[in-house]
């Protein structure tokens, strides 16, 4: 982990809206070639997705069945300043043998100068994850903030405010990452029985939806998605594109495929509007986690606010001394007695 370590001095100090994305922007996207190369090619019939298919459903299985990982990643994101088609941002992905994540530097440098993203750093995250308990630790500015889900309650650190907020599970309004959101794999619940398929020299399969807006470029052995996009038009009738690319598996013979770096970009009109790009450091399957993973400490001064009664207008009191666990503290009778209310505006 010394290489993690040295990636500290990456990372910069990201505001409100650059966190937001950061958590958001991974949980949907789909990605594929040019609509060019969508068309070419004659299609094999449908049969031949159903062994991809079926390694996606072992995929979304072994999932299931793994109780507790730890996975520890980095990651990047900047709205572009400057116009970036989707041409030049796979050039960018080309460019560089993203499998070897010692490139991180250089990929930084050329992000700065290819998609004029101001100055770039990865921050490094610690996913945690145990049954449907997760907790995500977020390095950056040499700060920690989390988001945990334990049980029926989710807690969101953040230490550069001093502010620890409670709520019910499912209520916070920044969603987390989960290991489901670091693995790609298409949805159990679609039904495949229209798409084509079109198995190229390259061991790939291309396989396109009926109306030619959602296309994936995957594996044909493994079943490992490499592309995966999906077009949609808007009500102003400009045109949204949610790309992602995904180089090699971290580990190719592990049980589960995570791919060892993941470029997701959006495009309005064929221009960059944002993007990410991730990079999976560690991933220890099976890991022992400990109950105590999440629970939640605080220094004196600290600000906790439950939402559990009023997403909108919380309680709130002020701590007069460290805590070891903000649930716990919360939840003493002695606190609640001296719980604060702002009241509505």
């Amino acid at each position: 982990m010394a290489f993690v370590r040295s990636y500290n001095l990456l990372l910069r100090r990201w505001d409100q809206y650059t966190l937001m994305f950061l958590l958001f922007t991974i949980a949907s996207v789909v990605f594929t070639s040019d609509s060019s190369s969508q068309e070419a090619g004659p299609s094999t019939p449908v049969p031949n997705l159903a062994p991809i298919v079926a390694k996606w459903q072992l995929q979304r299985d072994r999932l299931t069945a793994n109780r507790a990982a730890v996975v520890t990643y980095l990651a990047t994101s900047r709205p572009p300043s400057g116009k970036v088609t989707e041409a030049e941002f796979r050039r960018l992905w080309s460019q560089h043998d993203l499998v070897d994540s010692k490139q991180l530097d250089a990929v930084a440098k050329m992000l700065d100068a290819t998609l004029n993203a101001g100055t770039v750093g990865f921050a490094e995250t610690t996913l945690t994850v145990a049954d449907a308990n997760f907790r995500n630790d977020v390095s950056h500015g040499g700060l920690v903030g989390s988001m945990i889900r334990h049980g029926d309650v989710e807690i969101r650190a953040r230490p550069r405010n001093k502010q620890v907020h409670i709520y019910n599970a499912g209520e916070m309004p920044i969603s987390s990452r989960t290991l489901r959101r670091l693995a790609y794999l298409p949805s159990g619940t679609t039904s495949w029985t229209d798409y084509t398929t079109d198995v190229c020299d390259d061991n790939t399969t291309k396989i396109v939806s009926p109306d030619g807006r959602r296309a994936l470029v995957v594996d044909s052995l493994s079943g490992f998605v490499r592309e995966s996009s999906y077009r949609i038009i808007l009500k102003d009738n400009s045109a949204l594109k949610l790309v992602e690319l995904q180089s090699a598996p971290f580990d190719p013979n592990a049980e589960l495929l995570f791919p060892r770096v993941r470029a997701s970009a959006t495009f309005r009109d064929g221009v960059l509007s944002k993007f990410e790009i991730c990079v999976i450091v560690d991933v220890e399957l099976n890991a022992e986690v400990p109950a105590s993973t999440f629970a939640v400490n605080a220094s004196a001064g600290t600000l906790l606010l439950d939402h559990r009664g009023d997403v909108q207008n919380p309680t709130f009191v002020r701590l007069d001394e460290d805590s070891a666990d903000v649930l716990e503290t919360m939840d003493d009778p002695q606190t609640r007695k001296i719980l604060q209310k702002k009241p509505k505006s």
